[in-house]
């Protein structure tokens, strides 16, 4: 059976929404809607001093978390305010939204990572990236790693990161077998919540293969909205590799 069905039913679900041109835009997306929470939690925690507190929280359980905590601090509080409201901003959002597709270029000879970023304006970039580890294998030929990531940043500061990855062996000239694959996230925009479906890793055409289904829910532009985005890595056996995103 093809590995691939373990995600037939996720992604068979229509998307309610569209995701961005690229996954971690969604860490741009969030919430215009959620100051009308009840409690006034969602409202509050998109001002300064309570996005601070939000990140010291993540900090206790994640080192990239104090880094932007790090970064957004030492903004001026004009820019503090301005980083806040382009994760909320309609125009960034409208401006991002579209049934697109991302790609990153192969990795090139002789190199361990390959990416392409998108300036949204001059403060807000999106990129894509490639990267790749190996190691020889007892059995001969190569134990090789590859990982696609697409991440945004605000200021120069992640705001959120999306991964997969996949784990093979290469040798004469063909991918062998898999090992095993994966995806990873960090979302520090508390307006987004993301879910990932994995499909097993497989072999096709020589190459390996990977990808993960992603789920976000949000309520951009002050409505509920769920999109769906698979994130794929096609690996090559001499260490060359592409990553796509598209609508599921």
């Amino acid at each position: 059976m093809n590995s691939r069905n373990s995600c037939t039913s996720f992604r068979s679900r229509r998307a309610t929404g569209v995701l961005t041109a690229t996954a971690a835009a969604i860490g741009l997306l969030a919430s215009a809607g959620s100051s009308q929470a009840a409690d006034g939690d969602d409202q509050g925690v998109f001002t300064p001093s309570g996005y601070s507190a939000y990140l010291e929280e993540q900090a206790t359980k994640d080192p990239e978390a104090k880094e932007a905590l790090e970064g957004f601090q030492k903004l001026s509080s004009e820019d503090q305010k301005k980083f806040l409201n382009y994760l909320t901003d309609p125009k960034i959002v409208s401006d991002l939204i579209g049934e697109k597709e991302s790609s990153v270029p192969e990795i090139p000879e002789g190199a361990t990572s390959a990416s392409t970023s998108t300036k949204i304006n001059s403060d807000v970039t999106l990129v894509s990236e490639v990267r790749e580890s190996v190691s020889a294998s007892a059995a001969g030929g190569r134990d090789r790693k590859a990982t696609y990531n697409e991440y945004s940043k605000v200021f120069g500061i992640k705001v959120t990161k999306m991964s997969v990855w996949v784990r093979y062996h290469s040798k004469r000239g063909s991918v062998t077998k898999v090992y095993n694959s994966g995806s990873a996230k960090k979302n520090f925009n508390p307006g987004v919540v993301l879910k990932a479906e994995n499909a097993r890793p497989w072999v096709a055409s020589g190459k390996a293969h990977a990808e993960t289904v992603w789920e976000g829910h949000l309520t951009a532009l002050g409505g509920f909205v769920q999109i769906d985005k698979i994130q794929h890595i096609t690996a090559k056996w001499d260490g060359s590799h592409k990553g796509t995103l598209k609508n599921a």
